[in-house]
């Protein structure tokens, strides 16, 4: 394979230093990662000029290429190809790549021998998104370090001023701020009722009002008021007059002219506060306990539990929408923790027999799977002596099919073996430690309950005919391999009762 390289002192992006010996670091990144890949280097070109429009070596590399006088072209840094990234981009991904030739950029150890088409279509765009994305966040810094404003800095009541040295009050909707903030610090509405009374007042969202008056002109995300849109504007400082700025790292005070006082912000933002406190202290929606396991037996199809009333509580389960076919939600709760309290008595009684009888339950039944084990055994050496009487006596015309079909039965004897060892591990784990024990007698009922809880302990809860309601509960495979006598109080995991 023909490898050239190529090499350039100037980079596309912002650098602050540039070591002199630039070039020669470039080539020996290259070598070295040439070697690697077992390639050998046959030619170089290098834009060696302090000049970010240097190409005289670019124009070489790129009309020697398509001659195809080489087939795969290393560089060291993709921002380092050509005098501008739309020449480095336009080079690979128009003229080389579909040519035929190949690339490599060792900064990113990337080659496209090693990539798909569309994996080289998202190097591109990626290394651009960079690009943009740190040059104009330099010109910006530039620009705040020389004390001017950008268009980046206009908001929702400021634009940029002609001469970019400061942000001018936005007069059209200036009285709607100050009205904003006096709504929310008078401590009667909220930010929900104060979205709606800016949307039924006909005001243009201030996204749609960016779009129309500022300088960037970006399309509006939101056309309508809402309650992010009324946090975004309460929780703007800049308001007040003063705006910090991030320049090299650190935080930098600007004046501009204000549109509410400091103490309207505080008074406002006290209330915004306060409002949140009482909503997370219970003045919330109630939480949906039910939400994901509640079903109808008839017809197994999932139940709505729906809000009614001013407080939005719920107060209905449903399977349709008539208030006929639902069943009162707080009754739906009480049954299934009623049913809990008896599964947890259960449990804590069934614990106890655990303790005084577990050891003889359990060597009962072991014994039993022993007995099987031990006919299983016996059975695999009656195997074994056929198979010697096969080896030795049979003609080699049988011996063949008479083997495999001995096989057969002792892969299933082993077969039966294992699943024999596997129940004496289950009956030690039902007898010493069983699951739906460990879980039920452990429930705490005394605490709010939420329904990441009630999911952690209970598969379904069924709804009979809008009247009865039962539950699966987890762990009940655990629970019935335990003795019946032990659980004569009867099912409390479903339909039974």
């Amino acid at each position: 394979m023909r490898c050239v390289s190529y090499t350039r002192y100037v980079s596309y992006l912002p650098e602050n230093d540039t070591p002199t010996n630039i070039i020669s670091l470039q080539n020996d990144r290259i070598d070295t990662y040439a070697r690697k890949r077992k390639w050998k280097v046959s030619k170089r070109y290098s834009d060696r000029e302090v000049n970010k429009k240097a190409e005289k070596a670019f124009v070489s590399l790129r009309e020697d290429g398509m001659a195809r006088q080489f087939d795969l072209l290393i560089v060291d840094s993709y921002y380092r190809l050509g005098p501008s990234i739309a020449n480095a981009k336009h080079l690979l991904s128009e003229l080389f790549y579909p040519a035929g030739i190949n690339f490599a950029v060792v900064d990113d150890d990337f080659c496209s021998l090693d990539k798909t088409r569309e994996e080289i279509e998202q190097y591109f765009t990626d290394k651009n998104i960079y690009y943009r994305t740190t040059t104009r966040w330099r010109a910006h810094n530039s620009l705040r370090e020389k004390g001017l404003f950008s268009v980046h800095d206009e908001k929702y009541g400021y634009l940029l001023s002609e001469d970019h040295r400061n942000l001018v009050i936005d007069e059209e909707v200036a009285p709607i701020i100050i009205e904003i903030f006096e709504l929310m610090a008078s401590g009667k509405e909220t930010m929900r009722s104060i979205a709606g009374i800016m949307q039924n007042k006909g005001y243009e969202s201030p996204a749609v009002h960016l779009e129309r008056v500022s300088i960037k002109h970006a399309k509006p995300n939101a056309t309508d008021w809402s309650i992010n849109t009324i946090k975004a504007i309460l929780n703007c400082r800049d308001y007040t007059g003063i705006i910090r700025r991030k320049i090299n790292g650190e935080y930098v005070e600007f004046n501009i002219p204000s549109i509410i006082s400091t103490e309207l912000f505080v008074k406002a933002e006290s209330a915004r506060i306060a409002h949140r406190v009482n909503y997370h202290k219970g003045n919330k929606p109630k939480k949906n306990l039910l939400r994901l396991i509640i079903r109808s037996a008839e017809t197994g199809k999932s139940m709505i539990c729906y809000e009614v009333g001013p407080d939005r509580e719920r107060r209905y389960c449903r399977v349709r929408k008539t208030k006929e076919d639902s069943v009162p939600y707080d009754d739906v709760v009480s049954a299934v923790i009623e049913s809990l309290k008896e599964e947890k008595a259960l449990a804590i009684k069934v614990a106890g027999y655990l303790t005084e009888k577990s050891e003889e339950e359990m060597n009962k039944r072991r014994q039993v799977v022993v007995d099987a084990m031990t006919v299983i055994i016996e059975e695999i050496s009656i195997l074994a002596e056929k198979r010697q009487t096969i080896e030795t006596e049979f003609p080699p015309e049988l011996k063949e099919s008479a083997l495999d079909d001995l096989d057969m039965q002792m892969d299933e004897l082993e077969e039966a073996f294992c699943q024999k060892q596997d129940e004496l591990l289950i009956l030690a784990k039902v007898f010493l430690k069983n699951p739906w024990v460990e879980l039920y007698r452990n429930i705490d009922l005394s605490v709010t309950l939420t329904n990441m809880q009630l999911r952690k302990w209970i598969e379904m809860v069924w709804v009979h005919d809008l009247k009865e309601v039962t539950i699966d509960v987890k762990n009940n495979a655990w629970k019935q391999m335990l003795p019946e006598e032990w659980l004569e109080e009867g099912m409390r995991d479903g339909k039974e009762k």
